[in-house]
């Protein structure tokens, strides 16, 4: 083994060129501790030191799982491990799925995932449940790319549509009772929102509808409780990440439907997220008009039953209600009147 030194000498001086001495020969002593030290770095062990200096050699798997883990945390990104044979209930699978349970078992009982029972209990292996999940999305994806809002029928009751709902749309009573009326049993889409909308609508229906402390700590109580897993939380530090969204204000909108692998965002501020934005997230954006009637579209019946009952709950009728949501939700009203004539 040969080592060559090169040296370039500076070009002002008289030389000007590379000047390359004899090389230096290495005896095969240094040979082979150079070659032991190579062979030790390549082969080497990460390992885990604990705070008390206890040391764990990992696996080299182990350690490429560990670096994919913390970067998803560092990322904002929450993270779930499950053992692949883990078996999980119609409750906890439903969960993960981000779906109905009465949803998931229409599609356990059409053979669409794979179950076992336990004694009466239905019971499904995380790894079919994954590999259902990874399927149902790369064709949702494929479903709604390059779709645009006029599309005639984007949600199917198979797709479990998420839409992520701005503070704008949640604050009018009327119109928050029939958005999340649609996603209560038997849902037609999965609702989500971020912490700081929630707190958009406590301000606002304190400065701008005057309402007591107590009333607007009773509506935030009430859709908490109601969809305990809509709401999303999105740190401060990713919200750089969305400034394709002028607005700094309204990029926690984004930043939820991104983490909450939404389709839409639902908001009667449609320009403030530009087309060329929500591309790159392959994200929707609908005013509440167009989503109802996608709604309207998907499940009619259902749509007008939901009607009914905040209707009833109200002391009123179905067109009465449907003429108040008609000041925000022209074309929507319009569908309900013609089937309600």
């Amino acid at each position: 083994m040969l080592v060559e030194e090169r040296t370039i000498k500076s070009s002002g001086s008289a030389a000007g060129t590379a000047c390359a001495p004899a090389p230096v020969p290495v005896s095969e002593k240094d040979q082979r501790e150079i070659l032991d030290i190579y062979e030790k770095l390549r082969s080497a062990d990460a390992k885990l030191v604990g705070p008390d200096g206890k040391t764990d050699v990992l696996p080299n798997n182990v350690y490429s799982f560990l670096c994919r883990l913390l970067a998803e945390l560092k990322a904002g990104n929450s993270v779930t491990i499950l053992q692949s044979k883990a078996q999980l209930t119609t409750v906890e699978a439903s969960k993960l799925l981000g779906m109905s349970r009465q949803h998931l078992v229409s599609l356990l009982e059409s053979n669409v995932i794979p179950f076992h029972k336990v004694g009466t209990h239905r019971r499904l292996y995380a790894r079919d449940v994954l590999a259902y999940k990874v399927k149902r999305d790369t064709d949702r994806r494929k479903t709604t790319k390059g779709c645009t809002t006029k599309c005639p029928m984007i949600l199917t009751p198979d797709n479990e549509y998420t839409a992520v709902l701005d503070a704008c749309v949640l604050l009018p009573m009327p119109l928050c009772d029939t958005l999340l009326r649609l996603a209560e049993e038997p849902s037609l889409y999965r609702p989500l929102w971020s912490t700081t909308t929630l707190e958009e609508i406590r301000r606002n229906l304190a400065v701008k509808l005057h309402r007591t402390p107590e009333q607007c700590e009773r509506r935030i109580t009430a859709m908490r409780s109601a969809f305990p897993e809509s709401e999303i939380v999105v740190p401060d530090e990713l919200l750089h990440g969305f400034d394709c969204v002028g607005d700094v204000n309204d990029r926690h909108v984004l930043g939820a439907a991104v983490r909450g692998s939404a389709h839409v965002i639902v908001t009667n501020n449609v320009r403030d997220f530009p087309p060329e934005c929500l591309r790159r997230f392959d994200l929707l954006c609908h005013t509440p008009d167009e989503f109802l009637i996608h709604q309207f579209h998907i499940g009619p019946d259902e749509v007008l039953s939901k009607l009914d009952e905040q209707a009833a709950n109200v002391g009123k009728d179905r067109i009465s209600i449907a003429n108040h949501l008609g000041i925000i939700c022209p074309e929507f009203a319009k569908l309900v009147l013609e089937r309600s004539a």
